[in-house]
């Protein structure tokens, strides 16, 4: 009995002891182990993209990050008082379209594709095609970022101003002014949407 004992014994022993050293495995790396790296340093370099675009979204612009083709979207409203006595009040609107081209040196080229509108004239009452618009063409500028703007100067002098959206994927300028003396008000909405 005691050898039936002893040998069960040591037949649980052995049976306890080679279970963990078999349920742990071969040894060494997987077999796929170069894959698996690959996968990690693919999955960190866009967890570290991601992390640039959120940064950007955040606010967090530079210059380069402007850089690049935008479209321009723009409307002018304008409001003449009848002053002088002989000429008759207007309400003039203008749409604009173009393009802005921002280049990495700080150069970039502003074209103007499309600026047509029309004026209301009081008096006879007559809609006609506006004088107000930009006629087509395109001019070669210079400009700036700083602290969410960017200047636009068109021969050495502040052309434009427009404010930085969010990832600088957008740009916006809004202005206005008033001419007591003249009597003249005018408004503009510009808006630049990156192209590339």
């Amino acid at each position: 009995m005691r050898i039936r004992a002893s040998s069960l014994f040591c037949a649980s022993l052995f049976a306890f002891i080679s279970l963990p050293a078999h349920a742990q495995g071969p040894g060494g790396p997987p077999p796929n182990y170069q894959q698996l790296v690959n996968q990690v340093a693919v999955l960190t370099a866009q967890v570290t993209s991601l992390q640039g675009q959120v940064a950007r979204l955040e606010g967090n612009i530079t210059a380069a990050d402007l850089v690049g083709t935008y479209a321009l979207a723009a409307i002018t409203t304008r409001l003449d008082a009848l002053i002088p006595a002989s000429r008759n009040a207007a309400i003039g609107s203008v749409a604009t379209t173009g393009t802005l081209a921002l280049n990495a040196d700080g150069s970039g080229v502003f074209t103007i594709t499309t600026g047509a509108g029309s004026i209301l004239t009081q008096g006879p009452w007559t809609l006609t095609p506006s004088s107000l618009g930009s006629a087509p063409g395109s001019g070669n500028i210079t400009w700036t970022y700083d602290s969410g703007t960017v200047t636009v100067f068109l021969d050495g002098s502040p052309f434009f101003t427009v404010n930085v959206g969010p990832g600088g994927r957008l740009l916006v300028a809004a202005g206005g002014d008033f001419n007591a003396g003249n009597q003249r008000a005018q408004t503009e909405l510009a808006i630049f949407t990156r192209l590339q």
